[in-house]
């Protein structure tokens, strides 16, 4: 499901999402392959910029905060994560407008975490 940052609204109200163990670690792993894409192109260039290498810290520190609260995807019990009412919604939506038949609210709150923790980094 595509959710565009652009047209979202700033955080707002946030509500708390629980994440199974199992959930916890496919999202850390899904982050986890978000950074490499991310620092990838940066890191194979011959000689990076100061921007580039600052751009590059905000964004380990951010995925690495992530991962934490993820108990880097390793978590003992269900944990609770905050996510953006208006992601909630968002993708509520779309669920309906393609017509999925069967969504979960579960399921449909696990992929608005997704959508929060991987939002693009400017």
């Amino acid at each position: 499901m595509d959710v565009s940052t652009a047209a979202q609204p700033k955080a707002g109200i946030c509500v708390p999402v629980m994440l199974t163990p199992a959930q916890a670690k496919d999202i850390a792993r899904a982050i986890r392959t978000e950074l490499v894409t991310e620092c990838g192109g940066t890191l194979a260039a011959p000689l990076p910029r100061p921007g580039d290498i600052a751009r590059l810290r905000t964004i380990i520190d951010l995925y690495a905060a992530q991962l934490e609260a993820l108990d880097w995807g390793k978590p003992s019990a269900d944990i609770e994560i905050e996510c953006p009412t208006h992601l909630l919604e968002t993708i509520a939506q779309e669920v309906r407008e393609d017509g999925e038949p069967g969504v979960k609210d579960g399921d449909v709150a696990v992929c608005a975490v997704v959508a929060h923790l991987l939002t693009p980094v400017d």
